[in-house]
């Protein structure tokens, strides 16, 4: 089962509840797939990258029983794995965002920052230890120096301008799930969901970091 996806090209990565999948998108009306990756892990994100030095393409999984995953797909037709370029988290994780040479991480208690400058030795460099009883990372989202953060319930704006010392900046409480963040401008667009109950899209004005406001919603 396909859940969550990146575009790059005529290509598109899927991570799967059984791993990798790459499908060719180049006839929209007939997509195909090109290739698998079976692992043992429920695969929950997935981000492209091209490293300009080695003139290499990966994808890193975030998988929730192996942590971060990296898998050269060079060749769209025989990806494989490199686990040199693995990084174990401490938890399950959930989520990866990639900006610049640093990874974020996600898991069900941490938010991890990996520096990828050599993608064969990742480092951690910084770690936020998530509060329970609300200590979900489902999603990451990194815009300028903030990182955004959705988990159960809560919605949480993290200050990382200083990557070896991740600091959340504010908290903000909601009443559904969240699966997903995407930032822009001054705004942040949230989905999630409450089991049995139905879907929510939450608008959120993170113009001031330190005071996030709830703005328009919809349900159904």
């Amino acid at each position: 089962m396909p859940i969550a996806v990146y575009l790059s090209g005529h290509y598109v990565y899927l991570s799967c509840d059984t791993g990798l999948s790459i499908i060719d998108v180049e006839r929209p009306q007939l997509p195909e797939e090109v290739s698998n990756y079976y692992i043992d892990g429920y695969s929950s994100d997935i981000i492209y990258y091209f490293d300009e030095t080695m003139e290499e393409n990966y994808v890193f999984l975030a998988s929730c029983w192996n942590g971060m995953k990296l898998f050269n797909v060079f060749d769209v037709t025989h990806p494989y794995p490199c686990p040199e370029g693995d990084f174990h988290t401490p938890a399950a994780s959930y989520s990866v965002f990639k900006k610049g040479s640093y990874v974020y991480v996600g898991s069900e208690s941490f938010l991890e920052i990996i520096d990828i400058d050599d993608i064969s030795q990742p480092k951690e460099i910084g770690s936020l230890y998530l509060q329970p009883p609300i200590n979900l990372c489902k999603d990451v989202y990194v815009n300028d120096n903030f990182a955004y953060i959705g988990g159960f319930e809560q919605f949480r704006i993290v200050d990382v301008s200083d990557p070896s010392s991740p600091q959340i900046e504010s908290s903000l409480n909601l009443e559904f799930s969240i699966n997903q963040i995407l930032v822009r401008d001054n705004f942040a667009y949230v989905t999630g969901g409450v089991y049995g109950i139905g879907g929510y899209f939450q608008i959120i004005d993170v113009s001031n970091p330190e005071y996030p406001e709830k703005k328009g919603k919809l349900s159904g």
